[in-house]
């Protein structure tokens, strides 16, 4: 196992970073690859393949499960239907309008978001940002006469008309369905289940407790408890192989299975996986020690399985196989709420919708992502300030993915009242779905001044290194026959309150010639403690030279990330 740290940590890093933008996400995942592998080594063969190729798929199996788990669902594709009204629709002029908010005071900037996009009061702008009402009030009027210096008056006009006018398309088009999402798309409403359906044998219990179906995708959440401990199914631990003993039948058409995930109800229970080794327990089995013991087996699990289903499809009886049972179910449309009388708040990059409530004593509060544009939202810092100024911190509850249940936070012992949720940031992540493609610079330059459009921003090369920024990014091993050589990039955002935290891209041949190695993502630290997107180490064959290899989007997925510098203050009340 020492061997095998030491000669492929640098290839499942880079394998992971492929789906993963997230340095410690990927750090768990090349660590539960090794330790997969050694709990079920004897599965091995090499007669069947190599050991390098056996590790890459355990690897982007567990990347891919885990980076699922942490995407929001995509959009439903757009609808046919009418147009929105649009008060500002001439590209140009947004451009403008970009120009002259980036020429504001940064504190200037956000009091105008916040007041035009977020359609916060004076007082509320005042608590989140710790100023007094009378300076936010000075601060909109001396930042919308700077901003006359860039726009003439009729354009400042259709200003205040777009950004107060998000606040009604919110209202207007959105739907809400508690307990499953927030439909974007009039056109489509949500089809959920009918009603709970449960089946049992000696072996296992099952319950279909929810279904979703939007834009083609049927989301399913099951609960299966053993009964009998000595069943395993298949191969490892019990719960890992139900993906290979599932079906789901439409009438008489088979539906394709497009995600599967598998996590704890409760917190406290035993971890479902093995628990990822530290750097230090890392180190300890490459000198010759004990690998870390395995945790136990849970006998209850949450299931999650997504389905392609047309929409034609929905209407007909569906049964789902697992473990060889049956359920069969139905699907009815949702009764959509709109927005109104509802806790929520509203950027120029998407919102976040509020649902709290009171359970077992303790607040929690389910966050849904109001997504009016190419980004999707992610939380990572969220308190309930109460009234008396009690800070409680939001805990996540596990859940299988971001889509349903959506993102859960726990604020512990509470008691009916008004709250404020407060979001100093959010992160921002887009799929880039352009084709993109960055040809490499000889290793000694010189490095081209062309910058590639990216959703939110632009990239470009800037130069080779010998080794990451700082002492705290490790050096990573050269695999034999390998090379690897650290790119730092320039990703530039369009505006000042991005700050670039990750960025996917593919190494490939620009021959279209197969190439085995890949590119991980490498961050810096700030001054605050938080990190930032500084470059990628790239590794290839020694017989290539890097003029042969461009970066580029690719099917496999390909995205960029940011910190979103804008704080939300929903206030909220629970009741008993």
């Amino acid at each position: 196992m020492a061997a095998l740290i030491d000669g492929y940590s640098g290839l499942l890093w880079a394998v992971a970073s492929r789906y993963l933008p997230d340095e410690e996400d990927v750090k768990e995942c090349v660590n539960e690859t090794f330790s997969e592998f050694y709990l079920h080594r004897e599965h091995f063969d090499p007669k069947k393949g190599s050991l390098k190729g056996y590790l890459a798929v355990i690897c982007q199996r567990c990347a891919t499960r885990r980076g699922r788990e942490n995407r929001r669902w995509e959009e439903a594709p757009a609808s046919a239907g009418p147009e929105r009204p649009e008060p500002l629709e001439n590209w140009e002029q947004r451009e403008e309008l970009n120009a002259a908010l980036a020429s504001l005071d940064p504190v200037d900037e956000q009091i105008i978001r916040m007041k035009y996009y977020g359609g916060m009061t004076a007082r509320e702008i005042a608590a989140s940002l710790g100023l007094s009402d009378e300076t936010v009030y000075k601060r909109q009027q001396r930042s919308l006469t700077k901003m006359k210096k860039f726009l003439i008056a009729s354009l400042i006009l259709a200003l205040l008309g777009v950004l107060a006018a998000c606040a009604y398309v919110v209202l207007r088009y959105f739907g809400f369905v508690p307990g499953y999402g927030v439909n974007t798309n009039e056109a489509a409403p949500f089809s959920i289940l009918e009603e709970t359906v449960a089946t049992q044998n000696g072996l296992c219990q099952i319950e279909l407790e929810k279904a979703l179906l939007s834009g083609g995708n049927l989301e399913l959440l099951l609960s299966v408890h053993r009964t009998e401990e000595s069943w395993n199914p298949g191969s490892g631990v019990w719960y890992d192989s139900y993906a290979t003993h599932q079906a789901l039948l439409a009438g008489d058409k088979p539906c394709q299975l497009t995600f599967h995930s598998s996590y704890l109800e409760e917190a406290s229970d035993p971890q479902v996986s093995q628990t990822p080794m530290t750097r230090e327990e890392i180190e300890a089995l490459m000198a010759g020690g004990e690998s870390p013991p395995r945790t136990e087996a849970p006998d209850e699990i949450m299931l999650q399985l997504t389905y392609a289903l047309p929409e034609e499809q929905a209407e007909e009886d569906l049964v789902l196989t697992l473990y060889g049972q049956k359920l069969a179910f139905r699907l009815i449309p949702a009764l959509e709420d709109t927005l109104e009388d509802r806790f929520w708040a509203l950027g120029d990059l998407g919102g976040l919708l509020a649902e709290p409530r009171l359970e077992d004593g303790n607040l929690l509060v389910e966050l849904y992502d109001l997504k009016t544009g190419e980004f999707d939202l992610s939380l990572r810092e969220v308190a309930a300030v109460a009234e008396d100024g009690t800070v409680r911190t939001g805990q996540p509850v596990p859940s299988a993915s971001g889509s349903m249940p959506y993102d859960t936070l726990d604020f512990g012992p509470a008691q009916p009242g008004t709250y404020t949720l407060r979001v100093p940031y959010v992160g921002l992540t887009a799929e880039i779905t352009q084709d993109l493609s960055i040809p490499l610079p000889p290793l000694d330059g010189p490095f081209p001044e062309k910058s590639s459009p990216v959703p939110g921003g632009k990239a470009a090369l800037a130069a080779w290194t010998e080794r990451p920024p700082g002492s705290s990014v490790p050096v990573m091993p050269v695999n034999p026959g390998e090379q690897a050589h650290y790119l730092r990039l320039d990703l530039q955002p369009d505006r000042k309150d991005l700050i670039p935290t990750s960025l996917s891209l593919e190494l490939v041949r620009a021959d279209g010639e197969p190439l085995t190695m890949s590119a991980a993502a490498i961050f810096d630290r700030l001054p605050d403690g938080s990190r930032a997107f500084w470059g990628l180490r790239l590794s290839w064959p020694e017989d290539i030279t890097p003029e042969e290899l461009t970066l580029q989007s690719g099917p496999c997925g390909s995205s960029v990330s940011y910190r979103w510098a804008h704080p939300f203050a929903i206030p909220i009340t629970v009741s008993e």
